[in-house]
């Protein structure tokens, strides 16, 4: 069974978001509140995370996995013809976000005011105990001995070196073929 939800602002009591899961509503909740802002919602929850507070999380109505959906669909409609401010970026029904198009002009704009920023999702001390974490994965030589063998099978691997190529080539392609390619 799919489960549809919506997120609610602590402070407003506003329906903002409408989503789908599987999984626990708490680990869900967990998920949203985790993720770095990507998009329109997750930077609403970055926002409040920044506050110190959380969303609340609601189930709307359990439905079979083939009709999720149309579900989805449905409870977007709904709140946004009630008047909700949803932040939901879709209509709904795409699961992740690969329904929305975006032009060449609209990248180039999400890509430069990227630049330059400082990394916010993560406090200072965070930061500071991830970096050190990194730097003792290496400490013991057995396990440096290993990545370095992992890195240089997959280099000398001719497929995975074709695959990174293509991937580095699409990094630095033009935006109208990328659109193009999409469609």
């Amino acid at each position: 069974m799919a489960k549809i939800y919506v997120l609610i602002d602590p402070r407003t009591e506003e329906i903002r978001y409408v989503g789908k899961t599987s999984a626990k509503l708490s680990r869900r909740l967990s998920q949203h509140t985790r993720a770095r802002a990507h998009n329109r919602h997750d930077a609403w929850v970055t926002c409040l995370r920044e506050r110190d507070l959380r969303p609340h999380i609601e189930l709307v109505q359990e439905v079979p996995d083939d009709f999720w959906q149309e579900a989805e669909r449905y409870w977007i409609a709904y709140y946004r013809s009630i008047g909700c401010n949803l932040v939901n970026g879709t209509d709904g029904g795409e699961g992740a976000p690969k329904g929305i198009k975006l032009t060449p002009e609209h990248c180039a704009k999400i890509s430069a005011s990227g630049r330059g920023r400082k990394h916010r999702a993560f406090s200072r001390t965070t930061l500071t105990l991830m970096s050190a974490a990194q730097r003792r994965r290496y400490e013991n030589p057995t396990e440096r001995e290993n990545a370095s063998a992992r890195a240089k099978a997959r280099f000398n691997d001719s497929t995975e070196r074709a695959k990174m190529s293509a991937a580095a080539k699409r990094r630095y392609e033009n935006p109208i073929k990328q659109q193009e390619r999409a469609s």
